[in-house]
């Protein structure tokens, strides 16, 4: 999820749960996942992209969305 979009990291609150990055624990324990902002995935590929293979990924990126990474 877009870090910059606190309507959607909020948007569970009714539900009891302070912010959709722990939206997991509607499932009790049951089910685990990892949610993430698109900023720290782009800054990871950025970070390890030695062969410059997602180059052209990173610049659609920066200029679709405005972030860097």
């Amino acid at each position: 999820m877009d870090a910059r979009n606190t309507a959607l990291w909020q948007s569970l609150k009714p539900t009891g749960i302070s912010d959709a990055s722990d939206w997991a624990a509607v499932f009790k324990g049951k089910a685990k996942f990892r949610v993430f902002h698109h900023q720290d995935w782009v800054a990871w590929v950025k970070q390890h992209d030695e062969s410059k293979q997602w180059q052209d990924w990173l610049e659609w990126v920066s200029g679709r969305y405005g972030f860097e990474g």
